[in-house]
């Protein structure tokens, strides 16, 4: 049976650009399996989640205002390492940020310049458990408090 779920880096700081944070944000989901980066803890803090069978999957992040927050999910299993995620599309966009999107498991949010409150955002994932019955999906609903 796989694991799904997620995880995200507990990372802070500012980006120049966005280029640059989707950069930043690949190179430290390298490690994001085996140990999150730990640049300026409490910066960003999103934590572990699983994504729900019934479709439908919540999660909070919790963001200091200017600090790019990076947003990972996998599944893991014996047989298909990380594989299993086949797609990922945002389906509802934040009104007081951006989310950015750099490959099917790795996203990345940042609030409006001077938001300081409460945003949300939903990813739509496609994903298969090599369990027989197919493809499935879950509808990510990120709820995200930006200090």
């Amino acid at each position: 049976m796989a694991e799904r779920g997620g995880r995200a880096s507990e990372a802070g700081g500012n980006a120049a650009s966005w280029g640059s944070t989707a950069l930043a944000v690949a190179a430290v989901a390298v490690g994001l399996m085996c140990s999150p980066a730990h640049a300026d803890k409490g910066d960003c803090v999103v934590p572990h989640f699983k994504f729900n069978a019934a479709g439908e999957t919540w999660a909070t992040m919790s963001l200091r205002r200017g600090v790019v927050c990076p947003l990972s999910f996998w599944m893991a299993s014996s047989t298909k390492g990380l594989a299993g995620i086949i797609s990922s599309t945002i389906v509802v966009r934040p009104k007081n940020g951006m989310p950015g999107g750099h490959d099917v498991r790795l996203y990345a949010y940042k609030a409006d310049e001077n938001f300081v409150g409460n945003d949300e955002f939903e990813i739509s994932i496609r994903y298969n458990l090599d369990d027989g019955e197919g493809d499935h999906e879950t509808l990510l609903k990120m709820n995200v408090s930006v200090y």
